[in-house]
């Protein structure tokens, strides 16, 4: 989506290298659109969105989901 950044990090918020799993963040305009019970299982962090989806980012930073968080 046009103006939103996307990352995948560690538990300490640091970008996970190529082939390790991480939590992926967003952030942009729509980031806060969530409302109500949408947005209890989700974390706003430093203006990143912490989805609780987790996923693996290849050396082409493409994106693969594998699990969710569990909290």
């Amino acid at each position: 989506m046009p103006g939103v950044q996307v990352g995948v990090v560690d538990s300490e918020g640091r970008e996970v290298a190529p082939g390790e799993v991480g939590e992926i963040i967003a952030r942009g305009p729509t980031s806060c659109a969530a409302t109500g019970g949408a947005m209890r299982s989700r974390h706003l962090i430093d203006g990143w969105l912490h989805t609780g989806d987790l996923a693996m980012i290849d050396a082409e930073r493409y994106i693969y989901l594998v699990d969710r968080k569990k909290t």
